[in-house]
């Protein structure tokens, strides 16, 4: 699944930054300070996982998934069938045996 993690590292920081930007206007009680330093390290978690993202993807380019043995992309049939439990697995080469049938002893 692919995902926007700049935006979403973007998006909780600036969120951090305007709950401290509030606290700062409306100046907490002296007995809470507490509140100011949370936002203050979501703010520096938020950075740092933006640097982390970012330099992750750098290192790591986001090609097609495809499975090794098919060339299929990944979460696709090779040939469009799917396993008993609805998801994709590999084709049957196949059909499965038939059970024989119970020998009754009389």
């Amino acid at each position: 699944m692919k995902t926007n993690d700049t935006a979403t590292f973007l998006v909780g920081t600036a969120l951090w930054a305007i709950a401290l930007v509030v606290l700062l206007i409306a100046r907490p009680a002296v007995a809470e300070p507490w509140w100011v330093w949370t936002c203050v390290a979501g703010i520096g978690g938020g950075l740092f996982g933006l640097w982390y993202s970012r330099r992750y993807k750098a290192r790591n380019p986001i090609g097609p998934a495809t499975d090794e043995r098919t060339g299929a992309p990944t979460g696709e049939p090779a040939t469009g069938h799917t396993s008993a439990n609805g998801t994709a697995g590999e084709a049957r080469t196949a059909e499965p045996h038939a059970v024989p049938p119970a020998e009754h002893n009389r």
